[in-house]
């Protein structure tokens, strides 16, 4: 199932929601049996089908802004990984290579080490 498959279903389940209400106006015109379904049971899934299409509705509007969401934290996660890149490499010479051995705590830790020891012996000259 696509992204474009849901919105269409939706459109499907207003049509038919649509044609179950002119279908229960008509019961109600022709009692006489020509329609098996009473009009109160042709509207209730009239009204059944609607509330399944707000419901899905909102829960297309939900993942569209999960998804939204999702791409802004990739967005603000890769600036920050490009950032801490630049400063490893400005302190150490060497840009890192991340890994699950190499974190960007260990980064973190190795660029606070060079630069306290830069500080030392700055302080010390």
């Amino acid at each position: 199932m696509t992204a474009k498959t849901i919105p269409d279903m939706l459109i499907s389940c207003r049509k038919q929601s649509e044609h179950l209400r002119r279908l229960a106006r008509l019961a109600q015109l022709r009692e006489g049996g020509e329609i098996l379904l009473s009009s109160d049971a042709l509207l209730h899934s009239a009204v059944i089908i609607e509330s399944l299409c707000a419901a899905s509705e909102k829960a297309v509007q939900d993942i569209a802004r999960m998804d939204r969401s999702e791409m802004q934290l990739i967005v603000e996660r890769d600036a920050a990984e490009e950032t801490l890149s630049a400063i490893y490499e400005a302190v150490t010479g060497a840009a890192p290579e991340w890994s699950n051995v190499f974190t960007y705590m260990d980064a973190i830790d190795e660029v606070n080490e060079l630069m306290a020891i830069r500080e030392k012996t700055s302080h010390a000259h």
